[in-house]
């Protein structure tokens, strides 16, 4: 633990500094705030990721200090939803009652192991903290206890704590990749969970990601992502056949901003030009998303939206109703009907945007064609 002591050593000395400045400060602040004889200290512990210590019974009053999951202190009373509180760097002031537990969390006492290459270590359960330090790869540590949601991880040394994200470590080393199986996601997106019960998500994969497959564990598995972060998530999900293997060359049909960083309706997309050449590796087993490499990135776009050749100008690509839908004026949910088609109709794609195709009906027997939009999920 070579790197992560001298690292800690050395910011540890320097926060000492800056919270002895700061506990200075506050004992400034809270001259008034004294054990009196209505007071009865009892052992309680932080229980939530950061505990805000005010100098007055009100969110109004100056913060005292901010108090790390899990640590102990002092509980002098309770009155109103506040408790009176010493920390243990003899600040005394009030916080949320509610935020405090006598039961102590510091009860894990396990060993677990970096499956990163240098993470952060950070003095509170929160990305917002200063950095503690970092671990290496492999790095044995010493885990006391586990935020509610089994996010964050307090880990010891030397008598002094600080706090990783969850999915950083595992309970055994990191194995390069020969060691293990490969596996890919199978579905749209799978979500990925901090532990196997399944309880909190950490993160999605999506459609055609490669991920190592650590261990299956009846229904669920242990996941691994390229950077090392550990997962659980529904075995089902994933594939050990690698579904990027097409490596056919297509092209867009239609302008739009329809190229997905991934395939969900929140995630940020680009622009794209009809006629531009893309490198199609993988479709989905509904043949909804393309999974596609585009100027040396990944992108995934709405398979109907592709085909094997540049159009001519004026010469659209046709498409089928997968059921019966609606062609509405514009894309949003209140937009104005324009038609209701049957299952198996045949349209015209003529432009799209996010999910949504802009579509022509044949002509009818008088010559006219409706124009609008069309849900992607409505075609094949």
């Amino acid at each position: 633990m070579k790197r992560f002591g001298k690292a800690f050593t050395a910011l540890l000395l320097a926060l000492i500094m800056m919270c002895a400045s700061l506990d200075a400060l506050a004992a400034n602040k809270s001259k008034d705030n004294k054990i009196t004889k209505e007071d009865t200290p009892t052992s309680a512990y932080v229980y939530t990721y950061v505990l805000t210590i005010y100098d007055k019974p009100t969110k109004d009053s100056e913060i005292l200090e901010e108090v790390p999951f899990a640590k102990p202190i002092v509980k002098l009373r309770e009155k109103k939803g506040w408790a009176k509180v010493k920390t243990t760097n003899d600040v005394i002031g009030f916080c949320n009652a509610k935020q405090l537990t006598e039961t102590n969390p510091n009860t894990l006492d396990t060993r677990m192991y970096c499956q990163v290459v240098e993470p952060d270590v950070y003095l509170r359960p929160s990305a917002d903290s200063p950095i503690m330090g970092h671990l290496y790869r492999n790095e044995r540590v010493h885990v006391v206890a586990a935020t509610p949601l089994g996010d964050w991880l307090r880990i010891e040394e030397n008598g002094y704590c600080c706090y990783i994200p969850r999915p950083n470590l595992d309970f055994e080393k990191y194995k390069e990749a020969e060691e293990v199986e490969l596996a890919w996601v199978a579905k749209e997106k799978l979500v990925v969970y901090y532990d196997e019960e399944l309880d909190t998500e950490f993160g999605t994969a999506y459609f055609g990601q490669e991920v190592t497959l650590v261990k299956r564990e009846g229904l669920r598995a242990k996941i691994r992502s390229k950077t090392g972060l550990i997962g659980y998530c529904d075995l089902e999900g994933l594939t050990t056949e690698n579904p990027n293997s097409l490596n056919i060359t297509c092209f867009t049909q239609v302008d739009g901003d329809y190229l997905f960083t991934s395939p969900t309706d929140q995630s940020g997309r680009r622009s794209i030009s009809a006629g531009a050449e893309l490198m199609l590796d993988a479709v989905d087993g509904d043949r909804y998303w393309a999974r596609v490499r585009y100027q040396g990135s990944y992108y995934y776009v709405p398979f109907v939206f592709l085909d094997g050749g540049r159009r001519q100008s004026g010469d659209y690509k046709r498409v089928y109703t997968r059921e019966a839908a609606h062609i509405k004026e514009g894309t949003k949910q209140s937009s104005k009907i324009v038609a209701t088609v049957a299952a198996g109709t045949e349209l015209t794609l003529i432009g799209a945007t996010d999910r949504h195709a802009r579509v022509a009906t044949l002509p009818d027997a008088n010559g006219v064609r409706q124009m609008g939009y069309i849900e992607v999920e409505y075609l094949k």
